[in-house]
């Protein structure tokens, strides 16, 4: 069964290996792209905007699952 705890600890690997999938990327721009064509330029762009589209998504739901244990902490 998955915990709360389990939920944010998924949460923070996603969140770290979205960025270290940003920084491979930046790191192919920084080496070959200035090589590479029109496409591949295309799809590394792209490739960017979904990653950081996906790391912006997790870390709403880091915050959000950080609000929830604030609540649940608290108390009604």
């Amino acid at each position: 069964m998955n915990t709360r705890s389990d939920t944010s600890r998924a949460l923070q690997s996603a969140l770290g290996f979205t960025g270290l999938g940003l920084a491979l990327l930046a790191a192919a721009f920084l080496t070959g792209a200035a090589d590479a064509g029109g496409v591949p330029k295309a799809l590394l762009v792209a490739a960017t905007v979904v990653l950081a589209l996906v790391e912006g998504v997790l870390i709403g739901g880091l915050r959000s699952e950080a609000e929830r244990v604030k609540r649940d902490v608290e108390g009604p």
